[in-house]
């Protein structure tokens, strides 16, 4: 439940990518323009602006999922790519790495870049922003982008205490991201756009 957009933390973005143009007033997704639901992930089109238009691809898996962004925009954004809150206790965890976590006495939340993200954070949002507990700390990733083409990548994982994370294989070309888990073996195609949704 965002209080404003001004600041990141204001506006908790939990589990969901938001730009800003200037470092303030941050959008994420609304309403998309095109979708796709496909037995191997699921795919958003949206654009936060006009001249921004952004391919999501969801590609679920046992204990996380991978966020694959295709980013087209003719102006510099910055992009934040958060994880699931978590309650806040006494103090933030240090983000190193690439990947912040956070953990909690319901679970652990963790996020990990893995392409076109520059550092990993964890900021304690607005109290009263989460419908369960009243501060929460957002583990996020954070990426600059430039005018033209980007695209990101992020491992996403919200884990139950008792769990343990199977962190997949994850390739990743300028054509496609190959993700790997156990048996299951997914292709997203890059730059393709609505083509490859059908396959």
């Amino acid at each position: 439940m965002p209080k404003q957009d001004y600041w990141y933390y204001e506006g908790a973005y939990d589990n969901v990518l938001a730009l800003a143009k200037d470092g303030h007033y941050f959008r994420s997704k609304g309403l998309d323009t095109h979708f796709a639901i496909l037995p191997d992930r699921i795919v958003h089109e949206w654009n936060p602006w006009s001249d921004v238009s952004i391919v999501s691809t969801i590609v679920p898996l046992e204990t996380c999922h991978v966020r694959i962004h295709e980013i087209e925009t003719k102006e510099a954004l910055r992009a934040y790519d958060g994880g699931f809150s978590a309650p806040y206790t006494s103090e933030l965890p240090v983000a190193e790495g690439g990947v912040a976590e956070v953990a909690s006495p319901i679970g652990l939340s963790r996020i990990e870049g893995l392409l076109g993200f520059e550092e990993a954070a964890i900021v304690r949002t607005e109290p009263n922003t989460n419908l369960f507990y009243p501060r929460t700390a957002l583990p996020h990733v954070v990426a600059n982008i430039s005018p033209g083409k980007t695209v990101l990548v992020s491992l996403v994982a919200g884990l139950l205490p008792e769990e343990q994370m199977e962190k997949p294989t994850i390739e990743i070309s300028n054509e496609q991201v190959k993700v790997q888990q156990n048996e299951k073996r997914i292709e997203v195609a890059l730059g393709t756009r609505r083509k490859a949704w059908k396959n």
